[in-house]
């Protein structure tokens, strides 16, 4: 506990606010970040839980770390470099991008739905099991695609990945047209579709 507290003292939070914009950062000492240098831990990292009123748009940003947004906010941007980005229960249009991490999407919302989700290096999940139309552009250049949605859904859904399978989950035939498209990998869907597949 001793060990602990010496190293709890080295950490300050920083905190800066431009307008509606409020950003908060970590501040280490400048060895911790430097392998061999002086007294450090072997691994530490920062969390941050923040809570804001519902109906706010929600734009979120990281470097290195994973980001997750969940509530009954409005529109969510939600970017990182290196880790996952999730959001749960939104209930307005969503943006998800990462360089390395994976991009999931579970969502209430109805109709009018757009969503964004974009990583090189990981998988992309989107559950919207309400949904009744919407816009959909999922994008990985090495992971899979999964795609679950209900029947009567009549998106645009446009998925593709360079290394990796698109899979679609549905209760029943499918009535709508999909772009679906990989380049080392496989495109499934467990049910028919009456309506146009590329």
């Amino acid at each position: 506990e001793v060990e602990l507290n010496k190293y709890l003292d080295q950490i300050s939070i920083k905190f800066e606010t431009d307008g509606d914009r409020f950003m908060v950062e970590p501040v280490v000492p400048e060895h911790w970040h430097k392998i061999g240098m002086g007294d450090r831990p072997k691994s530490w990292s920062v969390n941050f839980e923040i809570t804001v009123p519902k109906g706010l748009n929600v734009n979120c940003e990281s470097i290195n770390g994973n980001v997750n947004v969940s509530g009954e906010n409005l529109d969510v941007s939600a970017k990182t470099t290196n880790g996952s980005v999730s959001v749960l229960e939104n209930t307005g249009d969503i943006e998800l991008i990462t360089q390395n991490g994976n991009t999931t999407v579970a969502n209430t919302r109805e109709s009018g739905l757009n969503v964004i989700q974009r990583t090189q290096n990981g998988n992309i999940t989107i559950e919207i099991p309400d949904a009744t139309d919407g816009k959909f552009e999922l994008s990985s250049t090495n992971g899979n695609i999964r795609i679950k949605m209900p029947s009567m859904i009549k998106p645009q859904l446009d998925a593709r990945t360079t290394n990796g399978n698109v899979i679609i989950e549905a209760d029943e035939m499918l009535s709508s047209s999909l772009n679906l498209k990989t380049t080392n990998g496989r495109v499934s869907c467990d049910l028919e579709t009456s309506g146009e597949v590329k």
